[in-house]
């Protein structure tokens, strides 16, 4: 028979983090699961380490995806999960014992395609906890049970969003019916996976509990120096989402549109942060590796509204290639002033 539940978990050197992460699975409660562990390509001994603490467990499955990104191991493990329910979870993180049969008997009694919940953020050192602070863990209740878009419009309404493939759980058939995969060879995949999901469930709800534990600490994505990886993985995003609402619209009622295109129009507000702390010149070399329409959405949504914020261009011009954007004036007089 198949697992209740399939839990993803891409594996890419956190030989200092894997034990507990895969400790809280043999821990739960609830154990009709499968983990499908995906190593990332790692150098050191995440792979190792997580073997060892498995001790042969079957539930436990290894694969390799190769040094590709989190996106890559995902994918290959939604090629094989053979759950009723799928769950992401980053090996540096780790769930509450009873996480997996709340889940699940929360969805099995609503007949739930989605269920979101939510997460406790914990900080490796004070200054990660002053320099990234994240509350997780006071997001509001979002009582009943909704289609995916009704949903999304309270979960936005009340600030309780939080755009991570990791803090919901998802049946199988929904995602396997609309072929739904995670955006290759970007960061910041969690965001466009995440918009994508939630119009195709029928029930979705929210049980505020933080059965997530996650981890904040040095150099991983999320508090790594910004980088024009940042501007792609959010560039990427905008831009599906973008074509994905224009395309469906008339599918779903105006608050859907409305609070969808407001989450594209922060999406596009990171870029231009980006580009502003970025630099120009490192996101003008950025620029020249993009397709014709990516650099279309660059300029309009990322360049242009950065100058507009207080980025000093060249002083005059802003070379690109071989095209020379000139400042617009009235932007020059706001930046000289």
């Amino acid at each position: 028979m198949n697992p209740r539940v399939s839990v993803i978990i891409p594996i890419y050197n956190v030989q200092e983090y894997i034990a507990e992460c895969l400790e809280s699975l043999m821990a739960q409660t609830f154990a009709d699961f499968e983990a499908i562990c995906v190593d990332s390509g790692s150098s050191d001994r995440s792979i190792e380490v997580a073997k060892r603490t498995v001790r042969g467990d079957a539930r436990f499955v290894f694969l390799e995806s190769g040094d590709n990104g989190q996106s890559v191991a995902r994918n290959r493990a939604l090629e094989v999960v053979r759950g009723d329910y799928l769950l992401n979870l980053d090996s540096d993180d780790y769930y509450r014992p009873e996480t997996l049969e709340r889940l699940v008997a929360k969805a099995d009694s609503e007949g739930l395609d989605l269920l979101f919940f939510a997460a406790k953020t914990f900080y490796e050192t004070e200054a990660l906890a002053h320099s990234n602070p994240e509350p997780q863990d006071d997001r509001p209740d979002v009582p009943g049970v909704f289609t995916g878009a009704d949903i999304y419009v309270e979960l936005e309404r009340t600030g309780a969003f939080r755009p991570s493939a990791c803090l919901f759980l998802m049946r199988r058939s929904m995602i396997e019916r609309a072929g739904l995969r995670f955006e290759e060879g970007i960061i910041h995949e969690d965001l466009l996976f995440t918009m994508m999901c939630i119009p195709l469930a029928q029930r979705a709800a929210f049980l505020n509990e933080t059965f997530y534990q996650r981890r904040m600490r040095a150099h991983s994505t999320m508090t790594s120096a910004r980088s024009v990886r940042n501007i792609r993985g959010h560039l990427v995003a905008s831009m599906r989402m973008e074509e994905w609402i224009k395309s469906h619209a008339d599918e779903f009622d105006a608050a859907f549109c409305d609070a969808y295109c407001a989450r594209i129009h922060h999406t596009w507000q990171l870029v231009a942060e980006d580009v502003r702390t970025i630099g120009m010149e490192e996101v003008a070399a950025f620029r020249e590796t993009l397709e014709r329409r990516e650099r279309i959405a660059l300029d309009l949504h990322g360049i242009g509204p950065a100058a507009a914020m207080g980025e000093v261009l060249d002083s005059t011009t802003f070379k690109v290639g071989r095209a020379i954007m000139a400042i617009p004036t009235a932007i020059k007089d706001r930046l000289s002033s």
